[in-house]
């Protein structure tokens, strides 16, 4: 130093609350895209997505590797298509959660009930239908009926509210 006074450079990165690793750090210089192919790229990839609108990113990068004899990346096919938004959500498929519903709770018996149909497999029959009639105030089953055709017949009268 020109006072006479040595400092290391740790000492004076500390001093001046700046990072000792930013003075090595030199940026790279980004590549620059060539327009003029990505957008021949671009109107392969559109002609692709409007020959067959349900392919996603993989397959359209399968076509246009078959079609052209070239290789291309994937991922920058990827980026083309979420640039010009041209990409489709998939549809959710699976079961879906249940509903968090509220308990049907009444005060007396008798006064709500809930009916509940179920499939169960049998050796005999195969599928048949188990529809239950419960009260609402205690979870009691009121009654239940078992069949094996799921048509809508009407309910015993027992089962009619008064």
């Amino acid at each position: 130093m020109e006072d006479g006074i040595r400092a290391s450079i740790r000492t004076i990165c500390e001093v001046l609350g700046f990072n000792r690793s930013n003075l090595y750090y030199a940026e790279k210089p980004h590549k620059k895209r060539s327009k003029t192919d990505e957008t021949w790229l671009v109107d392969e990839i559109r002609k692709v997505i409007d020959e067959f609108p349900e392919y996603g990113t993989r397959r359209i990068t399968a076509i246009l590797r078959r079609r052209h004899s070239k290789s291309f990346n994937r991922k920058k096919i990827h980026r083309i298509v979420k640039e010009y938004f041209w990409q489709r959500w998939k549809r959710p498929y699976g079961n879906r959660p249940r509903v968090k519903g509220m308990k049907s709770v009444t005060p007396q018996a008798n006064s709500r009930w809930a009916i509940d149909m179920t499939h169960v497999f049998t050796q005999k029959d195969g599928w048949c239908n188990l529809v239950a009639l419960i009260d609402c105030h205690d979870r009691y089953l009121v009654d239940w009926r078992f069949s094996r055709s799921g048509k809508a017949e009407s309910p015993p009268a027992h089962w009619r509210m008064r």
